[in-house]
């Protein structure tokens, strides 16, 4: 998996969905109190060849996945 902070609580993760080559993101927030993590939002974003994301911020609010 590829992983960006977004902010101080919330991460971007990319990720081989494991059913056909899936590529799967999601915002993970972090509670930083217990440390619990829980998916915001999730989408698949590539339906035949998401094995390797890798993910590289562009500016303060925008990410590329390649």
């Amino acid at each position: 998996p590829a992983l960006a902070q977004i902010d101080s609580t919330n991460y971007l993760c990319a990720y081989d969905g494991g059913t056909g080559g899936d590529g799967c993101a999601a915002i993970l927030t972090v509670d930083t109190g217990t440390w619990g993590i829980t998916t915001a939002a999730s989408l698949v974003y590539d339906t035949l060849a998401g094995l390797t994301p890798a993910l590289a911020q562009i500016d303060s609010s925008n990410y590329l996945c390649a």
